[in-house]
């Protein structure tokens, strides 16, 4: 896959990979990763947890 980024957010990107001391590659798809995952306020958003006593198999179905 290549993706045409303008020449300023280029060298970002690269900057910041040399920074950490990792590829371009693994610094895109690091923050890729990171940027897609939902946290758990965002899983539970919404939910009503408290009627299920402590049941972890109950919390986990209404979470789906």
């Amino acid at each position: 896959m290549m993706i045409e980024l303008p020449p300023a957010i280029e060298q970002l990107v690269i900057q910041e990979a040399q920074k950490q001391g990792i590829t371009t590659n693994e610094y895109v798809i690091a923050k890729l990763s990171t940027t897609n995952k939902p946290s758990v306020a965002d899983l539970v958003k919404g939910k009503r947890l408290e009627g299920f006593n402590g049941d972890p198999v109950a919390i986990q179905q209404s979470l789906r």
